[in-house]
Parts: C-alpha cells; structure tokens; sequence
C-alpha cells in the first residue's frame, strides 16, 4: 500500500504521462539531450539516451516539442522533389512554404525523427 509520499509521486509521474502524451514538455524538463531514436528533446538532464521518455509519442504518432529548430533533410519525413535537389515535401503534412520545403533550412516542427545513421 502507497503511504501520502507514494501517491504523490504517483500523481505526479501520471501528469507527466499525460502532458508528454500530449505533446507537452513537464515543467521540469528544462534541458535538452539527444535521444538516439527521436533527436533533440527536452529533458530534466543533459545527456546522450538511448532511449527516452518521448520515444513512446514518436512510436503511437504522436507530437515531441523539439528544444530548438530542425532541418528537413535530417527526418525520414522528407520526401525530396523529383526534379529539384534541395526542394521537398513533408509526409505528415506540416506547413510549408510557397514552394515547398528546402532541405537544410532550419524550422520549428514536433514530428522531426531523425534519420537512422
């Protein structure tokens, strides 16, 4: 049986869930690390992970606020112009510019997975 301190923490580890789930970063996640499957991330630590919190949103499809803006080309969401080397399109529909995507043009975007090198 969870004694106050137990149900706390339980509360809290559950508010956590949800926001995450939402696609919102805890209040506590304050610095950013870099997680081997879903890039950049916000994190209560400074660290390279293997895996990570957010890991669960980026498998089910759902959003990861990003600690700072992304490149195009680095996302196995880029889909390349056939008859243009730098213009692409995203596959999940982000807002792009008038003629598309440039591929190294550094932007805002919560479905960024990175590329596995």
């Amino acid at each position: 049986m969870l004694d106050d301190k137990g149900i706390k923490a339980f509360a809290f580890a559950l508010d956590d869930q949800r926001k995450r789930e939402q696609g919102k970063k805890p209040k506590y996640y304050i610095k950013t690390a870099t997680c081997q499957h879903c890039g950049p991330i916000w994190w209560w630590d400074i660290d390279d992970l293997l895996a990570c919190p957010w890991c669960h949103n980026r498998e089910t499809g759902k959003p990861i606020p990003r600690p700072f803006n992304v490149r195009c080309i680095d996302c196995i969401h880029f889909l390349r112009h056939a008859t243009h080397p730098h213009l692409g399109n995203c596959a999940k529909g982000q807002p792009e510019g008038v003629v598309r995507n440039w591929d190294i043009d550094k932007r805002h975007c919560d479905w960024f997975v990175p590329i596995a090198h």
